[in-house]
């Protein structure tokens, strides 16, 4: 099995709606279907997506033409460097989730 992790696509910054509701830009749609040729994405069993509106926009275009099942994790979420210690731990995170997941 092989993991790949992608971020959301380029997004419409909007200071006045919070950051989990911000939508793709024209640009970051075309991004995230050009990127859905990708041979690594059409291999994709299924794709893991935050419920972050941005988020969920990338995984649907990702995953639509390739008919790639989509499923949401609420665990999934933003990542910064101040972000609950999560990249002082990363690779035990990213164990402890994937285990989590496929349980």
């Amino acid at each position: 099995m092989k993991l790949v992790l992608i971020r959301h696509s380029k997004t419409i910054l909007n200071k006045e709606v919070p950051n989990e509701q911000w939508i793709l830009s024209e640009e970051g749609i075309r991004l995230a279907q050009e990127l859905s040729y990708n041979s690594i994405i059409k291999e994709c069993e299924v794709i893991y997506s935050s419920l972050q509106t941005k988020a969920l926009e990338t995984a649907l275009l990702l995953g639509k033409n390739n008919y790639i099942p989509i499923r949401t994790e609420q665990s999934l979420t933003e990542t910064t460097s101040v972000t609950n210690g999560f990249f002082e731990n990363f690779e035990d995170e990213i164990i402890k989730w994937h285990k989590a997941v496929i349980e």
